[in-house]
């Protein structure tokens, strides 16, 4: 779900009187229901939560930035928002306020769209392109021949694309550097063993590990016309509707 259907589904929550309780999981807590138990939950709401805990991690995988649960008696709203939930809460019937606020809230994104040849940086603030650089550099494709002539190929290939990587990470410190403060949080797209690369080639990438999400954006080829369009990719939650049949 994107962000403006989000924000309109919070609206539609609020006075619905179909939720018992609003509860915030950050990635941690994600399985650890002891805080939840005697706030606003009988003994079979806290089965419920574990229950779904369970099926929306058959569905979704782990999420990296936590949960938000509205749990009601037989039904379930859970989200899994685009950026971690920071603190574990728990309210008292259908409280949208924290999710409002992360997705309203001043927020510097940066953005690494990447294939091998082709590459996007961009910083957003919230939904708008605040600096970007855009650009290409020539990589072979790969060499089916044998022999010693493969491995001079080769050789040549990889010093094309560590030098690729390079650019592209000299040009990430450049545009991020352009917003006046460090970024909250970054993304990264492409294909996944070549982001995968240039993590592990990036120093600015390495060291912003702690506010680098993992998700990967989808990106078919990197341009400015590409990194304007991202942030509806940036901004999509998982939204997953449950009721509990008996």
């Amino acid at each position: 779900m994107g962000r403006t259907k989000l924000l309109s589904l919070m609206k539609d929550l609020d006075g619905s009187g179909l939720y018992r309780a609003s509860v915030f999981k950050t990635p941690e807590s994600i399985g650890d229901h002891k805080e939840v138990a005697g706030a606003y939950c009988s003994e079979s709401v806290l089965a419920f939560i574990s229950g779904i805990e369970i099926e929306v991690s058959r569905r979704i995988g782990e999420s990296e930035t936590g949960l938000v649960f509205f749990v009601g008696e037989d039904r379930a709203l859970v989200l899994a928002p685009p950026f971690p939930v920071l603190t574990d809460l728990i309210f008292e019937g259908a409280e949208t306020t924290p999710v409002v606020e992360m997705f309203t809230r001043v927020i510097k994104i940066g953005i690494v769209l990447l294939r091998l040849g082709k590459f996007a940086v961009g910083v957003f603030d919230r939904t708008d392109l605040i600096a970007s650089k855009t650009g290409s550099r020539y990589v072979k494709s790969r060499h089916r021949a044998g022999g010693s002539s493969q491995r001079r190929f080769e050789r040549s290939r990889e010093r094309l694309v560590r030098e690729l990587f390079d650019a592209v990470c000299k040009t990430t410190e450049v545009v991020f550097s352009q917003v006046g403060r460090e970024v909250d949080y970054i993304l990264l797209g492409g294909e996944r063993h070549t982001i995968q690369a240039f993590k592990k080639r990036c120093n600015l990438i390495q060291l912003s590990s702690n506010i680098t999400l993992n998700r990967l954006l989808p990106v078919a080829r990197p341009g400015l016309a590409t990194l304007e369009q991202i942030h509806r990719e940036v901004w999509k939650s998982w939204v997953i509707e449950l009721k509990r049949i008996d």
